[in-house]
């Protein structure tokens, strides 16, 4: 599927939960949203590639019908970022859900290898899992061990092409 701005890819359907994603997050809630789903947590995904427009009517929808709480998750900061956009957007439709911003909060990061800077700064697919886990009030008995199976067989789903058109 081509990159189109301001078009919001739909990843999964769902009422409880509108969760918006960019970048290498996106596969770090793919790895989640699977495991949630089947927990009962019902989650609408969008894949936003652009920020700039940020008018799709896809995306207001899903803010409008999330029941329980919005969330947005991305590899750099939150400030000025998709979090941001949500929660203009948020603000301009009259759409009161909560929303929690995954992704770096107001500090400096260092480098270091991706997947210890994605538990580091806790943007990878267990963050997801515990932020849900707060806004449903319950734990669902989701480990990193389960996340780690899905993304192992989700990846030996996919080609490379796959992979990056994300």
């Amino acid at each position: 599927e081509p990159l189109r701005k301001d078009t919001a890819r739909i990843i999964r359907t769902g009422s409880d939960i509108a969760l918006l994603s960019a970048g290498i997050c996106t596969e770090e809630s793919m790895r989640a949203t699977k495991l949630l789903q089947n927990r009962g947590v019902s989650i609408t995904h969008l894949h936003i590639s652009t920020l700039k427009p940020f008018t799709d009517t896809t995306i207001i929808e899903a803010l409008g019908k999330a029941t329980i709480g919005i969330i947005t998750m991305e590899n750099h900061t939150v400030i000025g970022g998709l979090g941001t956009c949500v929660a203009e957007m948020m603000a301009e439709n009259a759409i009161g859900t909560r929303l929690i911003r995954i992704g770096l909060q107001d500090q400096y990061a260092h480098g270091a290898s991706q997947p210890y800077l994605m538990r580091k700064y806790n943007l990878a697919a267990m963050a997801l899992v515990e932020t849900v886990e707060a806004l449903v009030g319950e734990k669902l008995g989701i480990s990193e061990q389960d996340l780690a199976v899905v993304h192992l067989q989700e990846a030996a789903a996919l080609d490379v092409t796959q992979l990056e058109a994300l």
